[in-house]
């Protein structure tokens, strides 16, 4: 198994094959503990789900981009930033 990618415990495992009877349940079981561990469960460094912590990062580099292309096309028109800038908009 590639590192970083963990693996089920024995007691993760124990539980799930006591629940199911057939190979299907067990496909499903798994598709569902693995959809738990990705998007359900509080990380303990990020104290958050990684899904919800992924996305904040996406949200916050877009923020960023957006910034910095209304920053480069204000340079491009020659418009002098002065003030403060706040939601992309100047504020004198």
């Amino acid at each position: 198994m590639p590192r970083g990618i963990p693996s089920l415990s024995e007691v993760q495992k124990s539980e799930i094959i006591k629940r199911v009877t057939d190979k299907g349940e067990l496909i499903e079981a798994i598709a569902l503990q693995i959809y738990y561990y990705n998007h359900r469960r509080i990380h303990s460094a990020l104290k958050m789900p990684p899904t919800i912590f992924y996305q904040r990062c996406v949200d916050q580099q877009n923020t960023e981009n957006k910034t910095k292309k209304f920053q480069k096309n204000c340079a491009l028109l020659h418009i002098p930033l002065q003030g403060d800038m706040q939601n992309n908009q100047l504020i004198a």
